[in-house]
């Protein structure tokens, strides 16, 4: 299934890391460029507009970097961001929500993360999928959003 665009969306501490993720040659979807950083008491437009941006800067297909260098360079904005030494240190125990935003056709995909502390690493809740229409108000992607947001779940 083709995308018209994916965001990858973290929330820690009171504050928002939104991100493009890009397509690589071989197929693989990677964290893309720019990071951007909201602060909670943004107001919905600044956040609903860092969401778009974000979407656009996602549609590009990108030669995949090396596993090392590549996993260095996609966690170093975020570190840099949070003012943390390690992606360890980034991911508190219990307190970092994700989701995945994806635009397909005229619509908003907004897909809550599952985290495992056994395997250390997010899976979409497919089942909890909530769909609002690309051109909805500020209000109603933002709060498309939050309620993903709060859907999320930390398993041990």
């Amino acid at each position: 299934m083709a995308y018209d665009g994916n965001v990858s969306v973290y929330y820690r501490k009171g504050v928002w890391y939104l991100r493009p993720v890009w397509t690589s040659t071989a197929g693989f979807h990677i964290g893309g460029e720019p990071l951007l950083v909201v602060p909670e008491s943004a107001e919905a437009h600044e956040r609903v507009v860092a969401l778009r941006k974000s979407l656009i800067a996602s549609r590009r297909t990108v030669v995949a970097l090396s596993t090392t260098a590549g996993d260095r360079k996609l966690r170093e904005p975020y570190l840099k961001a949070a003012g943390v030494r390690s992606w360890s240190a980034f991911f508190i125990k219990g307190e970092v929500r994700a989701v995945d935003v994806d635009m397909l056709g005229g619509k908003l995909l907004f897909t809550p993360m599952s985290y495992s502390y056994k395997d250390k690493g997010y899976t979409g809740m497919s089942a909890s999928v909530i769909e609002v229409p690309a051109d909805a108000s500020d209000d109603e992607i933002d709060a498309a959003l939050k309620r993903a947001l709060s859907l999320c779940v930390f398993v041990d």
